[in-house]
């Protein structure tokens, strides 16, 4: 485990050594090496791959080719609150998400990441398509959904250091943009991501 990943994990994504969480997550990034997108998440993070969980392929002829990604939205499941930390919960929860949008005509689960709540990282939709998250705004649009109803409930620390770290890379890999970080309800009408996630997504664009 990397001293990033140590320092997420053990502090909760919470301020250390004097820096606020957004920089602190910035500048673990800053001085990383030239890594591909997946090294960074395998080395720095708790992470799933998508074949780890889903026995279902994706269907290619009803997914849209994937162009410059310029931004990130933050989703939550909404419904029941979720506090699954067994891997096996976690993949059963996946598959029945996969299997709704599925049946949607989506041609696969709609985002492209998913924070459980201990923080592990699961893939989800590749991104070399779009996602299917927010109607009329999944151009150039990462998808990263947390497990839970955050209406409901809060997120752990984890999460919220997982989410950190996840959007961290992604903004490093893709020079996506601080500002261009949004919660769903941000691009359309809608509670999501919940409450009490909702600021901590505002605290990533700081």
């Amino acid at each position: 485990m990397s001293m990033h990943r140590r320092a997420f994990l053990r502090n909760g994504g919470l301020a250390i050594a004097g820096l606020s969480w957004p920089a602190l997550v910035r500048a673990a990034v800053a001085e990383r090496g030239p890594l591909t997108l997946r090294e960074r998440l395998e080395r720095d993070l708790d992470f799933v791959p998508r074949r780890r969980w889903s026995p279902e392929r994706a269907h290619p002829r009803r997914l849209q080719a994937a162009r410059l990604f310029d931004r990130i939205t933050i989703h939550h499941t909404g419904a029941n609150p979720n506090y699954h930390v067994e891997r096996n919960s976690v993949a059963y929860d996946l598959q029945a998400i996969q299997a709704g949008h599925l049946r949607r005509n989506y041609g696969d689960i709609g985002y492209h990441f998913v924070v459980d709540y201990t923080g592990c990282v699961w893939e989800g939709r590749s991104l070399d398509y779009e996602g299917a998250h927010v109607s009329h705004h999944n151009d150039g649009n990462i998808g990263v959904m947390l497990l839970g109803n955050f209406e409901r409930q809060q997120p752990s620390d984890r999460q919220l250091a997982g989410m950190g770290v996840l959007v961290a890379a992604l903004q490093a890999d893709r020079r996506i943009a601080r500002r261009r970080v949004y919660g769903h309800r941000d691009l359309g009408q809608s509670l999501c991501p919940g409450r009490h996630l909702y600021p901590h997504v505002v605290r990533l664009r700081a």
